[in-house]
């Protein structure tokens, strides 16, 4: 009877220990759920939040006609406006008082892809970058006539001067329309080459200012996108070839050129030794893009990235390659994090 007992009192023992263990793990602390994606965040929201970390925005006030106004943005570009800012006209008339400068200025690879821009030429080809900006004039938050009546000067710190860099200009795209480099139109800019400047400015002090060592020096008149480029093809002298870039994993839409307005996944080509960030969009099918015909010179190194940002979710895979004569590549988008996605495209700038 004493060894029952025994054994009866272990046993309501046992059960007690159970259920306060039991009641430990339940009612004791949690493990931190995974945290809940924001459905509505896509590659358009992290464009957008990362290119107005990239924009620069100066107050200043309209001064006396001989006045420099130097800008110094923090990735070594400067910005001269002459004439204490009275080059700058609303609906015709000179401006007064008060006025801002904002300038969204792209120079190394990893600013490029998050300001959601690249170094495409519209004539079906790519181009090497020194940098690139977009300038907007504002008064009481309403952006100025986009002409001048005088110029800007633009220098954008570059290795070496005497490569043969060239300007080229975009606008911002109208609804429906695609953003595209271009060659700069006469009415708009007067290059480093020409005359230095000496039709645009008369002022004395101006002459030491225009040309600088060390950097791409010219002049603009309209509130643009400007780029200081040279044709891929200059560099690199393989033969022009087409690649094809296949993608699996986890993708969704593909972007269109600059991805305005439409598509999650982007893929890239970025120079290795030079500035090519190259984004290839045009379609094969559901799953593959390819470059421009005859655009990639066999022989350029550099990596192939795509990513794809949709419904809080990232993805991201990357090749090294060494473009070859009609090559097919394949990229597996496997998920990351936010914060893993913008460290592999800062890793870019190395």
């Amino acid at each position: 009877m004493k060894k029952l007992l025994f054994v009866f009192a272990a046993f309501c023992a046992g059960s007690l220990m159970f259920s306060a263990c039991e009641e430990h793990t339940t009612t004791g602390e949690k493990p931190t759920p995974p945290e809940e994606k924001d459905l509505s965040y896509d590659a358009s929201k992290f464009i957008e939040e990362h290119s107005q970390s990239l924009s620069e925005t100066f107050n200043l006030q309209v001064g006396d006609w001989g006045q420099l106004d130097t800008l110094q943005l923090q990735n070594g570009m400067r910005l001269i406006i002459p004439n204490g800012g009275q080059i700058f006209t609303k609906d015709g008339t000179t401006i007064t008082g008060s006025y801002d400068v904002v300038v969204t200025c792209m120079i190394t690879p990893s600013e490029v892809i998050f300001g959601g821009v690249n170094t495409n030429f519209s004539g079906g080809q790519y181009l090497n970058t020194g940098g690139f900006f977009k300038i907007d004039v504002l008064q009481d938050g309403v952006s100025v006539d986009p002409y001048f009546t005088g110029a800007i000067i633009g220098q954008i710190p570059i290795d070496d001067p005497n490569d043969p860099w060239s300007l080229w200009t975009a606008d911002d795209p109208a609804d429906g329309e695609q953003f595209a480099w271009n060659d700069v139109e006469a009415r708009e800019v007067d290059s480093v080459g020409a005359k230095e400047g000496q039709w645009i400015f008369n002022e004395p002090n101006i002459s030491t200012t225009w040309k600088a060592e060390g950097y791409f020096s010219f002049t603009f008149s309209k509130l643009a996108w400007y780029n200081c480029d040279m044709l891929f093809s200059y560099i690199k002298n393989g033969q022009a070839t087409t690649i094809q870039v296949f993608l699996s994993g986890l993708f969704g839409e593909l972007a269109a050129y600059q991805g305005y307005g439409n598509g999650t996944t982007f893929v890239f080509f970025v120079g290795d030794g030079y500035k090519v960030i190259a984004q290839i969009y045009t379609p094969v099918d559901a799953t593959t893009v390819k470059s421009y015909d005859n655009s990639m010179p066999t022989g350029a190194t550099g990596k192939l990235i795509a990513f794809s940002v949709e419904e809080g979710t990232f993805a991201y895979a990357e090749q090294t390659i060494t473009v070859s004569a009609d090559a097919n590549y394949s990229l597996n988008l496997q998920e990351i994090t936010k914060e893993q996605l913008e460290e592999k495209i800062k890793a870019l700038d190395q």
